[in-house]
C-alpha cells in the first residue's frame, strides 16, 4: 500500500498527469443489472438514479464522508438537494448517493464535468419513492460520497449537502458507517500523507460508543484533520470473533474550511 500511497501523493501534490477527457457515463452496470422496484435504476439525464434489488449483507459499510449535511424536506419542498465539494484541480469527480427510500434499496450516480465544485440533485425520483412511505426520508436513510480516482485509488472529498438555504461552507470531516452487524469495538487511526507517500500518524483511538448500533448509523468526527492535504484513515473493528479493517484516503483542498469559528 505504501507504493500506491506514494503514487497518489505524487499525482496530486505534484500535479502530475491530471485527469482529462469527456464526461463519463455515470451508470453502474452492476446496479443496472439489478434494477427494479418502484423507480428502477436508469439513466435520467445528468445522473443514473433509482431502485434495485439488493442482497442483505453483514458487517460495517461506509455511508458518507461530509463536512455538513443539512436537514431537508421532500414533502413540502420541490427544491433540489445541492452537493458541494472542494476538488483538486483537473480531476474528474464521481458523486454517489445510496440508501433506503420508501423501504427500497436506492442508488444515485453522477459524473459532473471536470473541475465542477457542486452537483444539483433534482428530487423528483426521491419524492416519488418517499411519497407513500409512513416515515419521511431523512439524512439517516441517505448516504452521499464524492471521490476522484488517483493512481487507481479512490480519494474521497468531504461533501457539503443542503436543500433550500446554503449553510456556511465549513465543518469538520465526519465519517458515517452503517452497522449491519453490531461491533464490539471500533478504532480510528488518522495519518497525514506527505509528497513521498509516507504516513505520519496523528493518533489512534477507540470511539467508545458501547453499545454500538445494530442496523443503524455510526457517525464520528475526525478532529485530527486540521488542514489541507491527503489523509489516510484506518478503521478497524471487532465483530464478535471476526476482525474488520478498511482504509480510506481523504483529500482536503487548500480552500476547505474545517472550522466554522
Amino acid at each position: 500500500m505504501a507504493i500506491r500511497l506514494a503514487a497518489v501523493a505524487c499525482t496530486l501534490n505534484l500535479a502530475l498527469t491530471p485527469a482529462v477527457g469527456a464526461q463519463q457515463n455515470p451508470c453502474d452496470g452492476r446496479i443496472l443489472s439489478l434494477a427494479g422496484g418502484g423507480q428502477p435504476y436508469a439513466s435520467r439525464g445528468d445522473r443514473c438514479e433509482g431502485t434495485y434489488k439488493q442482497q442483505v449483507g453483514a458487517g460495517l459499510f461506509l455511508r458518507s464522508i461530509y463536512q455538513s449535511f443539512g436537514n431537508f424536506d421532500l414533502t413540502t419542498s420541490r427544491d433540489p438537494l445541492v452537493i458541494e465539494w472542494s476538488p483538486p484541480h483537473g480531476r474528474a469527480i464521481t458523486v454517489r448517493a445510496d440508501g433506503w427510500v420508501g423501504g427500497e434499496p436506492y442508488r444515485m450516480d453522477a459524473a459532473p464535468s471536470l473541475d465542477s465544485r457542486s452537483f444539483t440533485w433534482q428530487t423528483r425520483v426521491l419524492r416519488a419513492l418517499s411519497s407513500g412511505s409512513r416515515q419521511p426520508l431523512t439524512r439517516r436513510e441517505l448516504a452521499v460520497q464524492a471521490w476522484t480516482d488517483s493512481a487507481g485509488v479512490p480519494l474521497f472529498l468531504p461533501v457539503r449537502i443542503f436543500q433550500s438555504e446554503r449553510p456556511n461552507p465549513c465543518g469538520p470531516v465526519t465519517f458515517v458507517l452503517w452497522a449491519m452487524s453490531r461491533p464490539d469495538s471500533v478504532y480510528v487511526d488518522v495519518g497525514a500523507v506527505n509528497a513521498a507517500g509516507a504516513v505520519r500518524s496523528l493518533g489512534r483511538r477507540e470511539l467508545g460508543r458501547q453499545p454500538y448500533p445494530l442496523n443503524g448509523p455510526l457517525a464520528f468526527e475526525l478532529p485530527e484533520i486540521k488542514g489541507p492535504g491527503i489523509y489516510r484513515v484506518n478503521l478497524t473493528a471487532r465483530l464478535g470473533n471476526d476482525p474488520w479493517a478498511r482504509q480510506y484516503l481523504v483529500y482536503i483542498a487548500d480552500d476547505a474550511r474545517l472550522s466554522c469559528s
